[in-house]
């Protein structure tokens, strides 16, 4: 059987709660030329085992198990070495695809100086209600070549299920960050738009669950660290506005780090 045309990174640490979902909205999609790389870290709920039990119906499903303690980035990355689509696009076990994502996607991706694209999407909550929209809280900028410079100087305004990457772009790039634990699609984001192009819509292709638990204090500080890190390393240009961003997160990092000391 030959390559497929899209690989799905889907990333689990105990998430069984909503894994099935999430894998039937991948085999809902109009789109078939698919397989998904489940890379499951060792899991302690029933992740795995569903996973399996899905995999053994639906042979586009490829299941891998890790050593466990490792961090997103290299998880990521372990997953994309697995990948053998043109295309790698990201589904964590939480989140969901409208089934048009792939196919609308594919059609945006024909045009060959694209490194990525990605779209708006809903922002549901732990029983799937609907909370907002991704581009009502963060809009992209209107010119997707100042794309680079927004990612710096902006809240981030993409979410992983609605990013679909050109895997060669990706490999040329490094793949994502091994050390990052929470900020490693935005870093490789950040680094594919300084000198590649990238495009999106406003079609709302995805659904983005924001439930309890995902990110504690903790983990929210890890995420300022790391896309603290990303800036630091960008700064080339000394944008007044990303200087304002970098003292702006400085300050929620202090604020969480003291909260949990």
């Amino acid at each position: 059987m030959g390559a497929p045309t899209v690989s799905v990174l889907m990333n689990c640490l105990n998430g069984a709660r909503w894994l099935r979902e999430a894998i039937e909205s991948v085999q809902a999609q109009t789109m078939e030329d698919w397989e998904l790389i489940f890379w499951d870290d060792q899991s302690a709920d029933a992740s795995w085992w569903t996973a399996r039990q899905m995999a053994n119906s639906d042979p586009r499903i490829k299941c891998f198990r890790g050593p466990g303690g490792q961090t997103l980035g290299m998880s990521r990355t372990l997953a994309t070495s697995k990948a053998r689509g043109a295309y790698l696009s990201i589904l964590d076990c939480d989140d969901l695809w409208d089934p048009y994502k792939m196919a609308f996607q594919m059609e945006m991706m024909q045009n060959p100086a694209l490194a990525f694209c990605f779209s708006d999407c809903e922002i549901i909550d732990e029983e799937g209600q609907l909370t907002g929209f991704a581009f009502a809280r963060t809009p992209p900028p209107a010119d997707g070549q100042t794309l680079y410079r927004a990612l710096l100087t902006r809240p981030n305004f993409m979410l992983c299920p609605t990013i679909c990457f050109r895997t060669e772009a990706v490999r040329k790039a490094g793949s994502f960050r091994l050390t990052f634990g929470s900020a490693e699609t935005y870093d490789l984001c950040v680094r594919l738009s300084q000198d590649q192009q990238a495009a999106w819509t406003p079609m709302r292709l995805a659904q983005h669950r924001r439930h309890p638990g995902q990110f504690n204090g903790t983990g929210k500080a890890a995420i300022y660290h790391e896309v603290l890190q990303v800036m630091q390393e960008h700064r080339s240009w000394r944008h007044p506005a990303q200087i304002r961003r970098e003292i702006g997160l400085w300050g929620k990092l202090a604020v969480k780090t003291l909260a949990h000391t």
